[in-house]
C-alpha cells in the first residue's frame, strides 16, 4: 500500500505524523503558488492568505512629536529623540553627540564601550561606518580616556570575517575590518573587535565543532553563550534569552553582557556601555529593520527551531512565524516544525523560513530582553541611506543620523518620518501606524513588555538641519 511504502520511507512515525506531513506539503504547495504570483504579477501572497490588504487599515493619529530645533537646555520628560541630517555622516554623528549633551555625559574615561553595528549585509543595508568612525574618534577625545572600544556582533555567518566585515559593497568608506584597522594602523590598539558565535547545532550546519562557540553558564566557563532560564513566550510558543560572554583582544577582560566586567575570577566594577548601531531599511512584509530588529544580532540564533536544541522552543525569528492563519492548523504546523522527525526534513525548513516573521513576536522577545538581559545605553540609526524598497533596490539619500535611549520610539519615527515618506511598492511596511502591518505589531509587543513609548505625544524630537543652519 502507498502509505505503508511512505511511513516505511520516512521511517516509523504513526499516521497523525504522516496526516501532518501531508497537510504540510500540500501548504508547500500553496504557498509556492503564492510565490510566483507574487513574483510575476507582484502579489501579496500572505495578505493573500490571510484575506486581508494593508491600505486603508491605519487608525489616524492626531498626536504629533515635540520638536525641539537646535540645542535646548530645557528638555520635558518623555522619550527624547535626536535628529541631524543633511551633513556628512561624521558631522551628523557629531552634532547628536554634542545634542546630547557631549560624549563624556554617556562614555566616562574608564569604560569598555561595546559597539553592535548590523554587519550581516552590505550596501546600505549595513551600519554606515563613517558615522561609526565619528562616534570612536569622539570616544578617543575624551581627556585621558583608557578604556577600550569592541566592535562585536553575531551576524550568524560562516566564516566570521564575511559581509559587511569584509565587502567591497560599502555603506561609507570601510567595510568593518577595514574601520578596525584604520585605528590600529595609527597605534590605537584599543579599538579592537569580537564575533560572537552561535553555540547550539542546526542540521546540515556548514560550521565545523572547532568553528562554533560552545554553552557556558558564567564567565568563569570562559566565552560563549548563557542559554539562561528567562523566557518569552507567545501564543504557546516559547524562547530562551540567550547572551555572550567574551574577551577583549586588547586588555584581557571578559565582558559578560549581562553582568559586566570580569577579571581574575570575579567582576571587576568597570563600566560597560552597549551602543546599538543600527541601519534602515525594509524587510518586505516583515516591516522595518532598525534599532530593534539589531538586537537579533546579540542572541543565540541557535537556541530554539531552527536549531535542534532544546526541544519544544524557537529562537527570536521563529518565534514570529504565524502562518496558516487558522489557529489549529498554526498551531499544528508550529508543533511539527519543531518536532525531532521535522528537523530532519529539509522541506519543512525552507517552507518555515520562506514564510518569515509575520506576527510581531520578535518585538516582544526583544522586549524581554531589553527589560531581563540588557538595555544598550543608546541606540543609534545610521541612516545615511535609507532601503525603503528593501535589500537590493536603490535606496533613499536620507543624509540623517537619529539617537535615542528608546529603541521603540526611535524606530516609530524612523520608519514614519524618514522610510515611509519615500513611497514605494513597500511603503505601508514601513508604516509604524498602519496597524495591521507587521512593524506596528512588534513595536506593540515590545513596548508591551515595559520598553518605550508608542505614543507621539511622549516623544520629544531635538532636530537640527545642516541645510539651515
Amino acid at each position: 500500500m502507498w502509505s505503508e511504502k511512505l511511513l516505511e520511507s520516512l521511517g516509523v512515525i504513526s499516521m497523525g505524523q504522516l496526516f501532518v506531513i501531508l497537510a504540510v506539503i500540500s501548504a508547500v504547495i500553496i504557498v509556492t503558488g503564492f510565490y510566483f504570483l507574487k513574483k510575476f504579477f507582484n502579489l501579496d501572497f500572505i495578505n493573500l492568505l490571510k484575506f486581508t490588504h494593508l491600505h486603508g487599515n491605519q487608525k489616524s493619529r492626531k498626536a504629533q512629536p515635540v520638536l525641539f530645533s537646535g540645542d535646548n537646555a530645557d528638555y520635558p520628560k518623555g522619550s527624547h529623540i535626536y535628529e541631524s541630517k543633511n551633513g556628512t555622516p561624521e558631522q551628523n554623528m557629531a552634532k547628536v553627540l554634542e545634542m546630547l549633551g557631549g560624549i563624556e555625559t554617556l562614555i566616562g574615561k574608564d569604560d569598555i564601550v561595546i559597539i553592535k553595528p548590523n554587519g550581516q549585509k552590505i550596501r546600505h543595508n549595513m551600519t554606515n561606518t563613517n558615522t561609526m568612525l565619528e562616534f570612536i574618534n569622539q570616544v578617543l577625545s575624551i581627556p585621558g580616556f583608557a578604556g577600550e572600544v569592541i566592535i562585536a556582533e553575531n551576524h550568524h555567518l560562516h566564516p566570521d570575517s564575511a559581509a559587511g566585515w569584509t565587502t567591497d559593497y560599502k555603506n561609507g568608506d570601510y567595510n568593518l575590518n577595514e574601520l578596525i584597522a584604520y585605528f590600529n594602523d595609527r597605534g590605537v590598539k584599543n579599538i579592537t573587535k569580537y564575533h560572537w558565535r552561535d553555540a547550539g547545532t542546526v542540521p546540515n550546519a556548514v560550521v565545523k565543532d572547532g568553528e562554533r562557540g560552545k554553552i557556558v553558564t558564567g564567565p568563569d566557563e570562559g566565552d560563549g553563550y548563557v542559554w539562561s532560564d528567562e523566557e518569552y513566550s507567545y501564543q504557546g510558543c516559547k524562547t530562551k534569552m540567550t547572551y555572550p560572554i567574551f574577551t577583549s583582544s586588547y586588555s584581557g577582560v571578559t565582558i559578560d553582557f549581562k553582568n559586566g566586567a570580569w577579571k581574575d575570577g570575579k567582576y571587576t566594577q568597570q563600566p560597560v556601555k552597549f551602543i546599538n548601531m543600527s541601519a534602515l531599511r525594509n524587510h518586505s512584509n516583515a516591516g522595518v529593520t532598525a534599532t530593534v530588529k539589531n538586537y537579533l544580532g546579540v542572541v543565540d540564533l541557535t537556541c530554539g527551531y531552527h536549531g535542534l536544541e532544546p526541544p519544544g522552543y524557537y529562537n527570536f525569528h521563529y518565534i514570529a512565524v504565524d502562518w496558516p492563519s487558522i489557529s489549529i492548523l498554526r498551531k499544528a504546523m508550529k508543533s511539527f516544525i519543531t518536532s525531532k522527525l521535522a528537523k530532519k526534513q529539509k522541506i519543512i525548513r525552507k517552507v518555515a523560513g520562506f514564510v518569515g516573521p509575520q506576527n510581531g513576536a520578535i518585538g516582544g522577545a526583544v522586549g524581554h530582553f531589553i527589560k531581563t538581559i540588557r538595555k544598550a545605553d543608546l541606540n543609534i540609526i545610521t541612516a545615511e541611506y535609507a532601503g525603503h524598497e528593501g535589500r537590493h533596490k536603490q535606496p533613499g539619500h536620507t543624509k540623517t543620523v537619529l539617537a535615542s535611549t528608546d529603541p521603540v520610539a526611535l524606530d516609530y519615527y524612523a520608519g514614519k518620518y524618514l522610510l515611509y515618506p519615500l513611497g514605494g511598492e513597500r511603503a505601508e511596511y514601513n508604516n509604524p501606524d498602519n496597524m495591521r502591518g507587521t512593524f506596528r505589531k512588534y513595536l506593540e509587543l515590545c513596548c508591551a513588555e515595559g520598553v518605550g513609548t508608542l505614543n507621539e505625544a511622549e516623544m520629544i524630537v531635538h532636530k537640527f538641519d545642516f541645510d539651515k543652519g
